[in-house]
């Protein structure tokens, strides 16, 4: 339908959606900076560590205050909170080398990517952050394989140790995908006519703004179209609603077959329909 491509560029989609996402990663940044130097102050660690850790931390400030207050101030998206997403987990390897590695009190904030992930990205993105983190937590752990392996009891524990990434990656991962198909459904019923198909007028008004200003930027023509169905009223009252309804349908299919892919349909209320038209000739 011609609806389907005007959809996609509505204020309800990923601009607004992963603003709201972008706030959160910045708390997060401010959150594991002040874990890490909190951590530091109560464990004293040795001057080496510590000047590695600062550096963790001087990194992970340095990239919020770009990301939120300077050269990416304002911008959000899906791929802005994927990096967002790596970035913390490189932070919280990083910490977790230092502050004893497999042992670290860090090491469960993996847990915490990965289920900031499956809530801001899509299924094959989970399995792929998934997978990073199971390899990060197999580097962590690295000194301690060749002593886990010795012994068939150690090396079934240290593989238990790894079905809760795996077991959160794929609950994750299907619950995203249960998201995004209930997201995008309300998201339907918010800007479309349920009897028609149509947009509605809320979703009219916005699409129409924007082809107005499209047209006075490229000084294209720009017209609206009212129509309406003949004789709903007696049709109703002799034939039923039923009938009324269908009428109704009949009318935007039509409309729908006659105007072009480029143009804007929506039902105004009750029989009566509106048609934005941008480029070609005036009406």
């Amino acid at each position: 339908m011609a609806e389907t491509e005007h959809k996609d560029r509505h204020p309800l989609d990923e601009t607004g959606r992963y603003a709201g996402y972008d706030r959160i990663m910045g708390s997060i940044s401010w959150l594991l900076i002040a874990l890490v130097l909190l951590d530091m102050k109560l464990m004293g660690p040795d001057e080496r560590s510590a000047t590695i850790l600062a550096l963790f931390c001087f990194f992970l400030l340095a990239y919020n205050m770009a990301a939120r207050y300077l050269i990416l101030r304002g911008t959000s998206s899906r791929g802005k909170t994927l990096t967002d997403l790596m970035i913390f987990l490189l932070f919280i390897v990083g910490v977790s080398w230092f502050t004893g590695k497999a042992t670290s009190p860090f090491v469960s904030l993996i847990y915490l990517v990965l289920m900031a992930t499956f809530l801001t990205q899509r299924r094959r993105v989970t399995y792929f952050m998934a997978g990073l983190a199971i390899s990060s937590y197999v580097l962590l752990s690295s000194g301690e394989l060749l002593g886990l392996f010795a012994s068939r009891r150690d090396t079934v524990g240290y593989l238990l140790q790894l079905f809760p990434f795996l077991l959160i990656a794929h609950l994750g991962a299907m619950l995203s995908g249960e998201a995004e198909h209930a997201r995008r459904e309300i998201e339907k019923l918010s800007l479309t006519d349920e009897v028609t198909g149509l947009s509605n007028m809320r979703n009219f008004f916005h699409l129409a703004e924007i082809q107005e200003k499209l047209a006075k930027r490229y000084h294209r023509p720009f017209t609206i179209c009212m129509l309406d169905a003949d004789n709903l009223k007696k049709i109703n009252d002799v034939h039923g609603h039923f009938a009324g309804t269908e009428l109704i349908r009949h009318t935007a299919r039509l409309i729908t077959q006659c105007i072009r892919c480029t143009d804007i349909a929506a039902r105004y209320g009750g029989d009566e329909f509106a048609i934005n038209v941008c480029g070609g000739r005036q009406a």
